[in-house]
């Protein structure tokens, strides 16, 4: 729908929610991705050790040089009403390790 390469971060972009009902997204759609897009890795650190586990390791995906320039390329056309952290803008996964005591 919104392709990294050409449209990174589309949902920071002004226009993003207009853009998704004009592509046929429905609401109920919409509402599961606001849902999920709120989750931090921090988030789910937290709520593995409320479960009971013991976090052994935990490692992040980082900024690459390609990313890194598409962040520069298209960070003014982020809504400036949205505050994130940009450190989650380059977290596109990450690996947990986790134990019971």
């Amino acid at each position: 729908m919104f392709p990294a390469d050409a449209d990174p971060w589309a949902h920071l972009r002004l226009g993003f929610e207009e853009r998704c009902r004009n592509a046929g997204i429905d609401s109920w759609s919409m509402d599961r991705f606001r849902e999920l897009n709120k989750v931090t890795c921090e988030e789910v650190i937290s709520m593995v050790t409320s479960a009971g586990f013991i976090i052994e390791r935990v490692i992040r995906g980082k900024p690459t040089d390609e990313s890194m320039a598409l962040y520069e390329n298209f960070r003014s056309s982020f809504d400036p009403a949205i505050l994130f952290d940009e450190q989650w803008l380059f977290e596109d996964w990450v690996s947990i390790l986790a134990r019971k005591p």
